[in-house]
């Protein structure tokens, strides 16, 4: 997760756009100020991408062990499904 400061929402979600990974806009705190959430490698490009071309005045990245604003569900369901076209199992909860 990180927050982008000084930077419109359209402009926040364009970033995220462009930024080839699992990012998006999860919540509207001030204009001016939104937190983006998503895999961490697609943060830290839209958070790049923002800073520098689109004049956010801030980014901030948040240490999160788990963004639960983000559609997390999706993307687990996205892995889910690529772990099993391998033909790989998946380990049951509590399983070792």
């Amino acid at each position: 997760m990180a927050a982008i400061l000084g930077l419109d929402e359209e402009g926040v979600r364009q970033g995220c756009a462009e930024a080839l990974g699992e990012v998006q806009a999860v919540n509207f705190n001030a204009p001016g100020q939104v937190v983006i959430a998503g895999e961490k490698q697609a943060v830290d490009r839209a958070t790049i991408q923002l800073c520098k071309s689109r004049g956010a005045t801030r980014a901030n990245a948040a240490a999160v062990r788990r963004a639960f604003s983000f559609g997390a569900d999706e993307v687990r369901r996205r892995a889910a499904e690529r772990t099993i076209s391998r033909g790989s199992r998946l380990p049951r909860r509590g399983s070792p």
